[in-house]
């Protein structure tokens, strides 16, 4: 596990030997041509949000239009592809995906034109609500035939879970993934034209990959809070073959160090075995036991803070500890730089003890 500080930013000697730290480095391509040069004396900001779940990947730009090109003859059209990567000049560069133009938005005066472009593949089929009913499927088959319909692929290790049907009543490809993979404890998103599911189990196991200290930041915001943070949950489900409801609980491990209220939380949803009881149990109490503590933080542009990576913060007295990173946001402005915020979560031990 490595310590980020100031020192892992990328420097350059200055003119009294003094450590400067290094220019900010876009590269774009449109429709696969470099327009890097073009756009660089009129780019003003450019940010990456990075999304662990439930949203795809976004990409904004902001340009000054003093002589209106960029209304006239360079006006970006709708679904044109955007290829962008981002850092520092003497650093590794961060490969954001390919984006496709979704909105154009012209201020003025002075006149600023911001194009705004969504992860590629996140087609309108995919946002397109539908009514469909899905009988004698697993998990993996779900997402795999939903990715097929929209001509993309599934990335991820998924449990064979089957269910006996599953419907989708007036919602997006995307709600409805979403909506599913979140009842059995996966984390769901669309980048770099795939579907992509990881147990949030596993994503809570891996090792913190940097160390955040206190002074790395230049600023933050914590909230830790009980309300909400369940001891237990319960799935109640009808038992087809024995004609009778049956129920499934679980209860917080001792160890998981969340602080929990004295609540329960009883779910009111469809389970049609006892395997998928338990699955939404845990994922249930899972959720509660991450939202305890979140925190916001803000500091100099690093390209290992994405979405899905667990780092360890310290400084911070009673919040220091093992957090993941639900989204981070990339921004390289004239006037500020490069720099980094992230949302995170902080990761408890496995939240899932006895079931009953």
């Amino acid at each position: 596990m490595e310590t980020l500080t100031l020192r892992d930013t990328p420097t350059v000697q200055g003119p009294a030997q003094a450590m400067q730290v290094a220019a900010p480095k876009v590269v774009v391509r449109y429709e696969r041509r470099d327009i890097s040069a073009n756009i660089s004396p009129s780019l003003l900001e450019i940010s990456y949000t990075d999304f662990l779940e439930g949203q795809s990947d976004t990409i904004e730009l902001v340009l000054e239009d003093a002589d209106r090109r960029w209304q006239r003859a360079w006006y970006p059209q709708h679904g044109d592809l955007l290829e962008v990567q981002l850092g520092y000049e003497a650093g590794a560069l961060l490969p954001c995906g390919q984006f496709e133009i979704d909105e154009v938005e012209l201020d003025g005066p002075p006149d600023v034109v911001r194009i705004k472009a969504l992860a590629a593949g996140v087609t309108r089929a995919l946002r397109t609500r539908n009514d469909r009913a899905y009988e004698n499927i697993t998990l993996a088959e779900l997402a795999n035939t939903v990715a097929r319909r929209n001509g993309m692929q599934v990335s991820g290790q998924i449990a064979p879970v089957r269910l006996e049907r599953v419907t989708q009543v007036n919602e997006t490809d995307l709600a409805f993934l979403k909506r599913v993979a979140a009842e059995y404890g996966y984390s769901f998103s669309v980048r770099h034209g795939k579907i992509c599911l990881f147990a949030r189990a596993e994503l809570r196991q891996s090792k913190p990959e940097l160390v955040i200290e206190r002074g790395d930041v230049s600023s933050y915001r914590f909230r830790d809070k009980i309300q909400g943070v369940v001891k237990a949950a319960t799935v109640s489900y009808h038992d087809g073959r024995q004609q009778q409801v049956r129920r499934q609980r679980v209860e917080a491990s001792a160890d998981s160090g969340a602080r929990q209220s004295a609540d329960e939380l009883k779910l009111n949803l469809r389970a049609e075995n006892a395997q998928q009881a338990k699955l939404k149990a845990d994922a249930a109490l899972a959720h509660s036991q991450d939202d305890q503590t979140s925190a916001s933080l803000t500091l100099f542009g690093n390209v290992r803070l994405m979405a899905g990576v667990n780092v360890q913060l310290r400084g911070f007295g009673r919040m220091d500890g093992k957090y993941g990173i639900a989204q981070s946001l990339h921004r390289i402005t004239r006037s500020d730089g490069y720099s980094s915020q992230i949302d995170l979560k902080r990761v408890r031990a496995d939240a899932a003890g006895a079931g009953s």
